[in-house]
């Protein structure tokens, strides 16, 4: 402070000169070089030089108290893996001046800690699952990626969400878009896709076990509204005509004749209709369903 009151001894005293000095000597902010107790001992992380928030989080630990906040101060280059300067910001409101901290830095390599179990989900569905990763230090953003190609067409990850609670957990949401089955067989009803999530150079895999949607347990509404006659010997229950009222009815189910295809039985004098799905490869359907009509010459 001497330095800076000399030049304002040879310079005529005015009341705002005088209001200046005892405004700056009456500042309330922390002076950096006059903090104590800077040799603060290990710390850790997974970069490869601490950030500014492993160096500052450890001197307040240590000293059991907060000064400042991070948004207050900045390195002066580049910390080392024993030593930083750090100094005010130039906006601070409660430091200023310039610090130095000594400690011995290891890096810790990342990893998950909770293994996720596999994920089941129906096509059409959204679903999420947490994550969370071991020796991080608040992170800011982990990664999933999908990488075959057929599950990029029939799995969407639509956010990748940082908990408030515990900054090092990751919520992840997605959900099933589509059903394409690479074998009819093997993939009849299910099939697994993956979701890798990675950080750094920790990496885990999460298995989706993607299934059809069973038009067995589909709540439908009702019978449907049949625009032809009931008739036992013309069979006029055709797949395309019984569609057409299906999707009226139930919109949120819409099906096609890649999805079912319809069985009649006229027999024993009592008339059945069954939808059966096609289990073809694209079709995101399995089961059967059974339908009922009201006829134009019901009574």
């Amino acid at each position: 402070m001497k330095k800076f009151l000399l030049p304002l001894l040879s310079l005529p005293i005015s009341s705002s000169t005088i209001g200046f000095a005892i405004s700056c000597n009456s500042t309330n902010k922390v002076n950096l070089s006059t903090l104590e107790y800077t040799d603060i001992g290990d710390i850790y992380g997974v970069e490869e030089l601490p950030t500014i928030k492993t160096i500052i989080k450890k001197y307040f630990e240590n000293i059991n108290k907060s000064l400042f906040s991070l948004l207050d101060v900045k390195f002066v280059g580049e910390p080392s893996k024993v030593q930083a300067t750090i100094e005010a910001s130039d906006d601070s409101n409660l430091v200023y001046g310039t610090v130095t901290f000594n400690y011995n830095y290891t890096v810790k390599k990342p990893y998950f800690t909770e293994s996720v179990h596999r994920q089941e989900i129906e096509v059409g569905k959204k679903s999420s699952f947490a994550v969370k990763v071991g020796n991080g230090d608040d992170i800011t953003s982990i990664d999933c990626e999908i990488n075959d190609e057929r599950d990029k067409k029939t799995i969407k990850i639509n956010s990748i969400e940082k908990m408030e609670y515990d900054n090092n957990i990751f919520l992840v949401r997605y959900e099933a878009i589509g059903y394409l089955a690479k074998n009819k067989d093997s993939e009849k009803f299910n099939y697994i896709s993956n979701i890798l999530v990675k950080y750094k150079n920790a990496e885990m895999n999460v298995e989706i076990n993607c299934m059809r949607i069973n038009l067995g347990n589909v709540e439908y509404a009702g019978a449907l509204n049949a625009t032809w006659e009931e008739s036992e010997e013309n069979n006029p229950e055709t797949l395309s005509k019984v569609l057409v009222q299906w999707n009226i009815k139930n919109p949120d189910v819409f099906l096609t004749e890649n999805d079912v295809e319809l069985y009649n039985d006229y027999s024993n004098n009592k008339t059945i209709h069954i939808l059966k799905s096609t289990y073809n490869l694209n079709s995101k359907y399995m089961g059967d369903v059974l339908v009922r009509f009201n006829y134009p010459n019901d009574k």
